[in-house]
């Protein structure tokens, strides 16, 4: 019995192993490195993080030394009534201070006496001091701590995106390599039912066999033919669906070569996943950017809570003739300006609003945040059961399709032999036939499984 179905197997697979010999393959981890190099969509999840950097650019543009350069002039009749100069450079800091310093320089008929300024021009350095409202935190402060937020949210937004197209991608590659074996079992069918009709026309030749046999192995043939022309146009339809996600630089589309065939399947090792799952639960690029929103929003609140203080402006400026030309002599204490600026609304129910608004999307967000949490981690163990139950059915169907092999080289011998009918040959192998191809979309089933599982992990990349 053993013999029988060696020889079988080898029979049928004859053609096929002849036929791949001279085809090229494409594995999995090729076609995922194709589509992640070169779509259009990897492209444009890659062009986020440009962005995020950008805007963190702009956000620091905000602390940039500044110089400045103000003149006012009028003339009038002949008169020049005043020329007022002041240039200088100014330091913002991250502690809400600013630093400055700069040279005034005023003069003419009708000057104000506060403007006045020794012939070649007066220095000054000072600093200004919010001591009240934007003391802790400001509006530059806030824009930039959220770009640097930002940044990291467009890193795992890039993540998810390819993710979601490599998801695609994989499901496509699997559809493909289930419709590629399928068209192949029923290829090698037909070619099984012609030999078995050109052996029966001459059995009836001889007198060996019914007449009306030859009919019923050609019916055969005919099936035969029709299942295998519907699992060619599967393959056509797999194939061009494969060829949307193969792009040469993100600009030409490309389609996949007649002779190129997907690779044989080999089982991947999981464990290691599996042994860290709750981290990679934990460090998820969803839930990743969910917190970065609740992060940006945690910012939007204390700014609007610095609303709620009142406005002190502190400004104190030291001052210095020029001396030996353009150089400042040394300061003295003595010599000085100084300001305050107070501002505080009384009733602050523009300022409360903003606050109690700032407070409900915050607390919304982090619901949100709570709810992805849970949605992720069960898909992580949907997608997970669902890879072990095809993990064993696989085995399952190994199984049956060995044992329909042995079934159906015991009743090929008894057919030889004679003691057999056509009817039960054919009832043998459709149910090897069937077998076969719910073992070849088990497998599909269990390599979309994989992928969905490091998907739902945000890993797939």
């Amino acid at each position: 019995m053993r013999y029988y179905i060696l020889l079988f197997l080898i029979i049928f697979f004859r053609g096929l192993l002849a036929q791949d010999s001279l085809q090229r393959t494409l594995s999995y981890e090729e076609f995922l490195s194709l589509v992640r190099e070169n779509h259009p969509l990897a492209m444009v999840a890659n062009m986020q993080v440009d962005m995020g950097a950008a805007l963190l650019t702009s956000a620091r543009g905000n602390f940039d030394p500044v110089l400045f350069y103000e003149r006012a002039q009028k003339e009038f009749k002949g008169d020049d009534y005043y020329s007022l100069t002041d240039q200088g450079l100014k330091l913002p800091t991250w502690f809400g201070m600013e630093f400055y310093t700069g040279l005034e320089r005023n003069d003419g008929v009708f000057l104000d006496p506060e403007n006045n300024t020794p012939t070649n021009g007066l220095y000054y350095a000072g600093v200004s001091l919010p001591v009240g409202r934007g003391l802790f935190i400001d509006k530059r402060r806030a824009d930039l701590r959220k770009a640097y937020f930002n940044r990291e949210a467009v890193a795992a937004e890039r993540q998810i995106q390819l993710n979601k197209l490599l998801l695609e991608a994989g499901i496509a590659y699997w559809d493909w390599y289930a419709a590629y074996r399928k068209r192949q079992v029923f290829e090698r069918s037909v070619a099984v039912a012609r030999e078995r009709l050109v052996g029966v026309e001459q059995s009836a030749e001889l007198g060996d066999r019914a007449a009306i046999d030859t009919l019923e192995a050609g019916i055969q043939v005919q099936n035969r033919m029709i299942s295998f022309q519907q699992a060619n146009v599967d393959f056509l339809n797999a194939t061009a669906m494969l060829s949307t996600f193969l792009w040469d630089d993100g600009m030409v589309p490309l389609e996949l070569e007649e002779d190129v065939i997907p690779d044989p399947v080999l089982t991947p090792d999981l464990e290691v996943v599996y042994s860290g799952m709750d981290s990679l639960i934990s460090n998820h690029p969803l839930i990743r950017t969910q917190e970065l929103k609740v992060e940006q929003l945690e910012v939007d609140r204390r700014l609007a809570g610095e609303w709620l203080k009142p406005e002190v402006n502190l400004k104190y400026n030291l001052l210095s003739e020029p001396v030996e030309g353009p150089l400042p002599g040394s300061f003295n204490r003595n010599d000085f300006t100084w300001g305050l600026q107070v501002k505080f609304p009384l009733l602050l129910r523009k300022e409360r609003g903003k606050f109690r608004m700032a407070g409900l999307k915050l607390q919304g967000q982090q619901a949100s945040l709570s709810n992805y949490r849970q949605t992720v981690r069960y898909k992580v163990v949907s997608s997970r059961n669902d890879l072990e139950n095809t993990r064993n059915q696989i085995s399952l169907y190994e199984e049956n399709v060995r044992n329909y092999a042995s079934l159906l080289a015991g009743e090929r011998r008894m057919f030889n032999l004679g003691e057999s009918s056509l009817f039960l040959i054919n009832s043998r192998e459709l149910s090897y036939i069937t077998a076969q191809v719910k073992l070849i979309d088990t497998i599909a089933k269990n390599r979309k499984a994989e992928i969905k599982l490091l998907y739902s992990l945000g890993i797939l990349l």
